[in-house]
């Protein structure tokens, strides 16, 4: 990460609004991957650069977590938006996605909720991407995306569990975000289990 790290997404309120709406529009994990990849490299070319592969990888993993984690169905063929049940809300996004993106969504219908937080994705990972400089390490990764979860999702830089620094050196975060994770190759794809609290895929 640079020393002059950004905190503004580095798109456009039109390609926000498109990016988020092709998030939501996934039909599969494959597609997902793909959207993924496709995003963090326009986010770092914003910034005038290209990302390498290893350091695609270790973000692409940091990402799609916190994807799942505040939109759990996407990319699971999940029709519809959210329907709400007796045992409360159940969709494309997490019961507790307000609290983890650190914003307030109470009052919107289910559809601007889910489109909202797709926004700050999209932003997360932009300015994960343009932030994430040349170096393709696992920890320039994790701080890239750490800053970037500060702004658009402080949430997932917390858990009840935990109260001690998190070890990633951003100097601010009180939890365990991503300091640990496991490798997985899917084919050609690599994901990264056990990123954010409490997260399973």
């Amino acid at each position: 990460m640079t020393h002059s790290a950004q905190i503004e997404s580095p798109f456009s309120e039109d390609e926000e609004t498109e990016l988020a709406m092709d998030l939501l529009a996934v039909n599969d994990e494959q597609e997902l991957d793909h959207f993924l990849g496709n995003l963090l490299q326009r986010g770092a070319s914003a910034a005038g650069r290209r990302l390498p592969w290893a350091l695609l990888l270790r973000l692409g993993g940091l990402v799609k977590g916190a994807v799942l984690k505040i939109l759990p169905a996407v990319g699971r063929a999940f029709s519809g938006l959210i329907a709400f049940r007796a045992g409360g809300p159940t969709g494309q996004l997490a019961a507790n996605a307000s609290r983890l993106l650190g914003m307030e969504v109470e009052g919107m219908s289910g559809e601007d909720q889910e489109f909202v937080a797709a926004k700050q994705l999209v932003r997360l990972a932009g300015t994960a991407a343009a932030n994430a400089g040349g170096d393709a390490s696992a920890n320039a990764a994790q701080q890239a995306v750490t800053h970037a979860a500060q702004y658009y999702a402080p949430g997932l830089l917390r858990s009840p569990r935990h109260g001690q620094d998190c070890g990633c050196g951003c100097g601010t975060c009180t939890a365990s975000c991503a300091s640990s994770g496991t490798w997985v190759r899917q084919g050609r794809e690599f994901i990264l289990r056990g990123l954010w609290p409490n997260h399973s895929t």
